[in-house]
């Protein structure tokens, strides 16, 4: 067995972000508490000290231990040859290890379906059972209650004949409400280990999975924000949003994301309420317990049941609504960018147009300043340089405008008024057929 669980946690060291136990022995975090010496709790900071009174100190009828982290994310505080030394002391199956292993790290989406309740029977009529599960926790962050993920992991050894019971309970934190709970409850005598075998499996389940009602109701407030936000939307909002809190649009991925292993945790809590209802009815049958404790325990067990069922139906209705949500704010969006491509698409033709007409009128000024140039030029090549004259009789140099001068202006100047009035008018024409062609596309254009 030592060399099975030696080996398995070896194994699995690179596939763990962070150790799932403490390496140096002086950082350990272990409570103990034995009937014999009730209602005394002892503590150890080391493991070895730990090792020692295992294997020092005789076995009593009721043994709890707890063993806890520093903080969440941090190593169980137990080092593996601590570990190792009470697994094989009470002889336990190393299908445990794996419940461990879920420690020094937060709750993973990956390992959301994994830790229901296990049984494993034993010799002389004894059972063993774990399991694990996770929980929300609320705390305070200053403005409202913000809310994280926590796991715990509960091992039972029942023991008919009383000579063996033994609990370990391993917690994600120190002080957590379980634990103070368990030994408030210790301290005082309220529990009772001779009447109920399955106390402190209870206590466990009523310290942490009512706030499964809490946190869910906390993700539908947040989904419902988004269906405000979603119904209320218009194309200035969508044009708004597109342009300063693009990130607003992935809210619903986001809550959809955070439902996403809700189901199945839940899941995970609903089948350890039903197989510990199993193992009620199974002791129940085999004479261990009596009817009193039976009804008892069945009763608790079916309120956690009933509770866990409905979480799962709200789960379910929030994940369709955050779906619903979603494509409503898909095909928003879509319309959105099917409007600004069609009003792209609107100005990109109004350019060509424009610059067809540019290049229309381009070449109707350029035909009649042709024209113009050539009724302009007219004069000259008819008349020629006849009205200069740049010598005297006497072949001296002199620059002479023939008195016939007035026949060129009065050539001239009539041609170049005809030549600009045809401008003019065949300027005025083409505007006026740019803008009828203009009015037949608006609708508003009388």
């Amino acid at each position: 067995m030592d060399e099975i669980i030696m080996s398995y946690y070896q194994a699995v060291q690179p596939y763990l972000h962070r150790p799932a136990l403490v390496s140096n022995p002086k950082k350990s975090n272990i409570s103990i508490f034995d009937s014999t010496v009730q209602p005394s709790i002892l503590t150890f900071t080391d493991s070895e000290e730990f090792d020692k009174y295992i294997s020092t100190t005789p076995k009593p009828s009721t043994r709890i231990i707890s063993i806890a982290s520093r903080i969440s994310t941090q190593p169980l505080g137990i080092t593996e040859t601590s570990l190792r030394a009470l697994i094989n002391a009470y002889n336990i199956h190393h299908s445990y290890l794996d419940r461990v292993l879920s420690f020094g790290d937060k709750p993973r989406c990956s390992d959301a379906g994994h830790g229901g309740l296990v049984v494993q029977r034993r010799e002389y009529g004894s059972y063993d059972a774990h399991y694990l599960f996770a929980y929300p926790e609320g705390y305070d962050n200053g403005q409202s209650v913000a809310w994280t993920t926590r796991q715990t992991c509960v091992f039972h050894r029942l023991d008919p004949s009383g000579n063996e019971n033994l609990w370990i309970f391993l917690h994600a934190g120190p002080r957590t409400k379980l634990q103070t709970t368990i030994e408030a409850d210790i301290s005082s005598g309220v529990l009772s280990f001779e009447t109920s075998w399955c106390s402190f499996h209870l206590l466990a389940l009523a310290t942490y999975l009512w706030n499964w009602r809490w946190y869910i109701r906390y993700l539908g407030d947040g989904i419902e924000r988004i269906v405000e936000m979603a119904l209320t939307l218009n194309d200035a909002d969508l044009q708004s949003v597109n342009q300063s809190s693009p990130l607003n649009l992935l809210k619903p991925q986001y809550l959809e994301d955070n439902l996403a292993p809700v189901k199945s945790q839940v899941g995970v809590a609903l089948q350890i309420v039903r197989r510990l209802g199993e193992l009620n009815a199974q002791l129940y049958s085999k004479g261990i317990i009596k009817e009193s404790q039976l009804l008892e325990t069945d009763n608790v067990l079916g309120h956690h049941c009933v509770s866990l069922e409905g979480h799962l139906d709200s789960v379910t209705a929030l994940e369709r609504k955050v779906r619903g949500i979603s494509q409503l704010l898909a095909v928003a969006l879509n319309l959105r960018n099917q409007s600004v491509t069609i009003e792209i698409n609107n100005r990109s033709l109004d350019m060509n147009r424009e610059s067809v007409d540019d290049n229309a009128t381009v070449r109707v000024v350029t035909l009649n300043c042709k024209q113009s140039k050539g009724l302009i030029k007219y004069p000259q090549t008819l008349l020629g340089m006849n009205l200069f004259d740049f010598n005297d009789p006497n072949g001296n140099t002199k620059f002479t405008i023939s008195p016939q001068f007035w026949i060129f202006v009065v050539i001239a100047v009539p041609l170049t008024a005809l030549t600009l009035g045809f401008w003019y008018f065949m300027m005025r024409r083409r505007l006026r057929k740019r803008k009828y062609s203009d009015c037949e596309g608006d609708v508003k254009c009388g």
